[in-house]
C-alpha cells in the first residue's frame, strides 16, 4: 500500500491519500485538487511534488 499525505507537498491540511500504486494515487490527488482544492491544471512542479512524495 501507498500514500501521499498533502502536507509533504506543501498543502496546509491533514488530507491522506492511499493506493496500490503511483497511478492510483495521483487518479485521486488529481480529483481531489480539482474538486476541492479548485486546481483545475496541475503545473509539473505540484507533479513532480506529488510523485516524490508517495511513500512507499
Amino acid at each position: 500500500m501507498m500514500s501521499l499525505n498533502c502536507r509533504d507537498i506543501g498543502i496546509n491540511n491533514t488530507m491522506e491519500l492511499t493506493g496500490m500504486n503511483e497511478q492510483e494515487i495521483m487518479r485521486k490527488f488529481i480529483l481531489y485538487a480539482e474538486d476541492e482544492l479548485k486546481m483545475p491544471v496541475l503545473s509539473c512542479d505540484t507533479i513532480f511534488r506529488v510523485k516524490m512524495a508517495i511513500k512507499k
